[in-house]
């Protein structure tokens, strides 16, 4: 039997970064380089803008 939905609460929730340094960018093969940085920018304005904790 599966749970019911319930909604996420931002203070039981945390958005964890990987070290994304030159070197990771550089082997991702499956997304142009470009890309996948601002796609990581962009969650981290996100986690900002939501006042997320981060790590």
């Amino acid at each position: 039997m599966s749970k019911p939905y319930a909604r996420l609460d931002k203070n039981q929730a945390a958005v964890l970064f990987v070290d994304h340094q030159t070197g990771l960018l550089s082997l991702v093969r499956d997304i142009d380089p470009d890309k996948f940085q601002n796609n990581v920018l962009a969650l981290a304005d996100l986690a900002q803008y939501f006042k997320l904790p981060t790590s």
